[in-house]
């Protein structure tokens, strides 16, 4: 996962999760985990992770409204040998708003770490567009996310875009 399209195009298929917070439809505090579909992609031809009905796990750190979120997703691949552990980490740019993560759009800076630690410098960045909707159990909600995937993170115009859908469940 060195090679920064390959982060940049696995790594970055993270999403959010949801509880109630702020507002009816808004993220808990603390771990929330994701199971989510691409219901849409133009990466699919970049990266087989991230085409249309690729199932994509993750997780998503967040303290509320007003800080910056963190998302975090396994990096290691499949076919990966012994010792190469990696996760892909993207780290919010600016803090949430107010009115919590519903609606809001955030640039996510995402490095690639591995057991000897963390990149020095992102190799991705991905703008993403939250739509989280409120459920019958506090713990569990409805996630939709139109992400702009940028890669290297320098690039002024997005390499591709994906949309994903899924159920979050705070931990």
């Amino acid at each position: 996962m060195r090679d920064s399209s390959k982060f940049g195009l696995t790594a970055c298929g993270l999403v959010v999760a949801a509880s109630s917070a702020a507002s009816a439809a808004d993220l808990g505090k603390g771990n929330n985990t994701v199971n989510a579909f691409i219901t849409q992609s133009t990466c699919g031809t970049l990266s087989p992770t991230l085409k249309k009905g690729v199932n994509i796990l993750s997780n998503i750190l967040y303290n509320g409204p007003r800080t910056k979120v963190t998302l975090a997703a396994p990096g290691t691949s499949a076919n990966g040998k012994a010792g190469s552990a990696s996760s892909s980490v993207c780290v919010a740019a600016t803090p949430t708003p107010a009115a919590g993560l519903d609606g809001a759009t955030i640039i996510f800076n995402c490095y690639g770490d591995t057991l000897a630690g963390p990149t020095k410098s992102p190799q991705a960045k991905i703008r993403v567009k939250f739509n989280i909707g409120a459920s019958h159990a506090a713990s569990v909600n409805q996630i939709n996310t139109v992400i702009a995937l940028f890669v290297p993170a320098t690039a002024a115009k997005p390499t591709c875009s994906y949309t994903d859908d899924g159920t979050a469940v705070a931990q």
